[in-house]
């Protein structure tokens, strides 16, 4: 009996204390302990990936100058043409401008903020950083001005996000 014991003793270190298997164990205890240390250290394992995404994204005021500009030029281009013009729209905003666009329809255009087309538009930079914020002043046929502010973002690419009417114009209930 007591060599049947010893037989299974010996079969046990020799199939559970073979070099490739305690080597296994270590590394598998090794890389465990790495991600409990990561986990409770409060490190983000992923903190690479997405690239780029570590740190606040920042407007260049001159392209977002320049991005406003191109789109009042491109929208009042196509003022006979609705159906282009939510193309510009699309193309030059993000979701919420598009929305805005949509919904925001009270007896006025919600991107001139007015119901006539501007004869010309000139763009000048208020602020930039996360966001920037652009100055937007109409001119119509009439030599009257209207000014307008555009905050433009960095989504996947340079986005206008939201016009602001003068006055309480963008808080008019739909007609």
């Amino acid at each position: 009996m007591a060599t049947k014991k010893h037989k299974r003793s010996r079969l046990l270190v020799k199939n559970y204390l073979h070099p490739l298997f305690v080597a296994a164990v270590v590394v598998l205890v090794a890389v465990a302990a790495w991600l409990v240390y990561e986990a409770t250290h409060h490190h983000n394992l992923y903190s690479n990936y997405p690239p780029n995404q570590t740190k606040a994204p920042y407007v260049d005021g001159n392209q977002a100058t320049a991005h406003v500009a191109n789109f009042y030029t491109e929208y009042i281009k196509f003022a006979s043409r609705p159906d282009l013009q939510k193309n510009v729209v699309a193309s030059f905003g993000d979701d919420n401008l598009v929305f805005y666009d949509q919904y925001y329809r009270h007896g006025f255009d919600p991107i001139t903020c007015t119901t006539v087309t501007p004869v010309s538009v000139s763009a000048s930079l208020i602020s930039t950083g996360p966001v920037a914020t652009v100055k937007v002043v109409e001119k119509y046929a009439d030599h009257t001005t209207q000014t307008l502010t555009a905050r433009v973002l960095v989504t996947t690419a340079l986005r206008i996000d939201s016009i602001t009417c003068p006055g309480a114009k963008g808080n008019l209930p739909p007609a």
